[in-house]
C-alpha cells in the first residue's frame, strides 16, 4: 500500500507536466496563425503617368441661325397660303399673296399716263432737232415722262411686297393665319425654319473666363436624344459680361442632324485644365488628416502601408491628379485606408 501512495503522485506528476507542454506547443501554434491572419486587408491601383483633362459643365440650348417669323411688308387681305406645317420649302417659293388689286389698278392707269408723255417728250424732241420749239419745252417734257418712269418703277417694287417669298430653303414650322385673314406688318404669317446653321448656345460663369478661351475643347451632350459629340471646340465667345448673373455667353457650332432640332437642351462639358504627362491616381485613395494634409498610404516592398503626403490637382471623373509625393507606379491603397495607421503591415487583397 505505501509503494502505491508514493507512485499515484508521480505518475501523475508525469503526466500534469506532458499535458502542459502540449498545451503550450497548441498555443504557439495557434498564436502564430492569428498574427498571420489579422494583417489589415487592402486592396490597391498603381500610380499612372498620362494625360488628365478637367472638365467643368454648363446647361444651354440648340439655336438655329435661320429661325424666323416670316411678316408682310404691306397690310392687306390674305387671298392666298400656299405653304402648310412640316413642308420643305426652297429659297424663293412664293408662301403668300396678298391682295393688290389697288395698286394693279395704279400702275395700268399710270402706264398709259406714261404711254402719253413718251409721246410727247419724243415728238417734242423731234421738233426741237428741227429748230422748232424751245429747249425748255424739251426739258419739261423729258422731266414728265422720266418722273413717270421712276413713279411706275416705285409702284412695281411696292407690287411686289404683297407677295411673300421664302428668304431661305427651309422647314415650314408653323402657319398662323388663314386665307380671307388681314395680314399686317405686325403679324406673323409662317416659321420657317433651316437645320443647315446650328449651334448650343450657352452663359458661362466669369469665374470659368481665365481658363475658357475660343477653340477651349468641348464635349456636348444631348440627354433627351441621348446623343453625344466629342471633343469639338468653343466658336464664339461674348464680349459683354451680364450683370444680372455674372456670365458670358459662348457657342458651339455643331453639324446638321435630323434629329437636332431648336431649343433641344443641351450639357456642355468644357476642358479647363489639361496636362499631358500627370500623375493620377484614384480619387478613394486621397485622404485627408486633421490638419487639412492631403495623403494617401503607399505599400513598399516589405508590405508596410507609408502614410504619405501629397499635393494635389483637380480632380475630376473620379481620378484626382497629384503634383508631388507621389511617383510613377506606385502601389497606393484604395480601400481599406480610413482604418491604417503609419508602417502598418497589410495584406494586399487585388
Amino acid at each position: 500500500m505505501k509503494n502505491l501512495i508514493y507512485t499515484f503522485p508521480f505518475i501523475t506528476i508525469v503526466l500534469y507536466s506532458c499535458g502542459s507542454d502540449a498545451a503550450k506547443k497548441d498555443n504557439y501554434s495557434s498564436s502564430n496563425s492569428s498574427n498571420s491572419t489579422s494583417l489589415p486587408k487592402v486592396e490597391i491601383a498603381l500610380v499612372k503617368q498620362g494625360i488628365f483633362e478637367h472638365y467643368y459643365e454648363v446647361q444651354g440650348t440648340l439655336e438655329s441661325d435661320n429661325n424666323v417669323l416670316l411678316t408682310p411688308e404691306v397690310p392687306g387681305k390674305i387671298i392666298a397660303l400656299n405653304v402648310k406645317e412640316g413642308q420643305m420649302i426652297s429659297e424663293g417659293a412664293v408662301i403668300a399673296t396678298i391682295d393688290q388689286s389697288v395698286i394693279s389698278s395704279n400702275i395700268q392707269e399710270l402706264e398709259k399716263n406714261l404711254e402719253l408723255a413718251k409721246y410727247l417728250y419724243e415728238k417734242q424732241k423731234t421738233l426741237y432737232d428741227q429748230g422748232v420749239g424751245t429747249e425748255l419745252q424739251l426739258k419739261q417734257a423729258q422731266a414728265n415722262y422720266e418722273a413717270l418712269k421712276q413713279t411706275k418703277q416705285t409702284l412695281s417694287t411696292q407690287q411686289g411686297k404683297y407677295v411673300l417669298k421664302a428668304p431661305f430653303t427651309g422647314y415650314v414650322e408653323e402657319v398662323f393665319p388663314v386665307v380671307g385673314e388681314i395680314a399686317n406688318p405686325a403679324m406673323p404669317l409662317v416659321r420657317l425654319i433651316s437645320l443647315d446653321k446650328l449651334k448650343v448656345v450657352a452663359d458661362v460663369s466669369e469665374v470659368y473666363l481665365k481658363s475658357t478661351q475660343i477653340n477651349s475643347k468641348v464635349d456636348i451632350i444631348f440627354p433627351a436624344i441621348d446623343d453625344t459629340i466629342k471633343a469639338t471646340n468653343i466658336t464664339r465667345m461674348g464680349k459683354f459680361i451680364n450683370p444680372a448673373n455674372r456670365t458670358i455667353s459662348v457657342e458651339v457650332n455643331i453639324p446638321s442632324k435630323e434629329k437636332y432640332i431648336p431649343n433641344l437642351m443641351a450639357v456642355l462639358k468644357v476642358r479647363d485644365y489639361a496636362d499631358t504627362a500627370a500623375l493620377i491616381v484614384p480619387t478613394e485613395a486621397v485622404l485627408e488628416d486633421s490638419k487639412g494634409n492631403s495623403f494617401v498610404f503607399v505599400v513598399n516592398n516589405e508590405n508596410s502601408a507609408v502614410k504619405t503626403l501629397i499635393n494635389v490637382g483637380y480632380s475630376y471623373n473620379g481620378f484626382t491628379e497629384v503634383k508631388r509625393g507621389v511617383a510613377a507606379n506606385d502601389k497606393v491603397v484604395i480601400k481599406g485606408a480610413r482604418k491604417l495607421v503609419n508602417n502598418e503591415k497589410v495584406s494586399i487583397e487585388n
